[in-house]
């Protein structure tokens, strides 16, 4: 999931999530047709390779690597059977298991703020533990 900080460490955001993209995926999986398992990931490599300070820079552009930890967070398995899906077509009850009373933005929107704080918390958890040992990526 995308993180986008422009000051590091404590004062990082991660971007909010896109619902209809977390959708799409949960679509993917029902149509597979196989168990599919879900999982929150955190993954901190900002003060090893932060992202250039404007935004659409050319190709070949500067970029700084420090030497820093680097860390990934896995959050439980995400139990996709709780949260309520909205059917996209409710005459043939696509997708499977979705209830036609339920209303489909909602339904998105509440696993799409679950994930993201899920997302969130997992940082919080990495950035208590290593904040001691990150360089000031500020400092040249």
């Amino acid at each position: 999931m995308p993180f986008t900080p422009r000051n590091f460490p404590l004062h990082s955001q991660v971007a909010p999530f896109d619902s209809k993209s977390i959708e799409m995926f949960r679509l993917m999986a029902d149509k597979s047709g196989n168990p599919t398992h879900f999982y929150p990931l955190s993954m901190l490599t900002y003060p090893i390779c932060p992202p250039p300070i404007a935004v659409g820079g050319a190709v070949g552009e500067q970029r700084f690597v420090k030497h820093s930890p680097a860390a990934l967070a896995f959050g439980d398995e995400v139990d996709l059977s709780l949260f309520e899906v909205g059917c996209m077509a409710p005459s043939v009850g696509f997708p499977a298991n979705c209830d036609p009373l339920a209303d489909r933005e909602e339904s998105r929107e509440a696993l799409t703020a679950y994930l993201e704080n899920e997302v969130r918390v997992n940082y919080e958890e990495i950035y208590a533990k290593l904040e001691p040992n990150i360089p000031d990526i500020t400092k040249g």
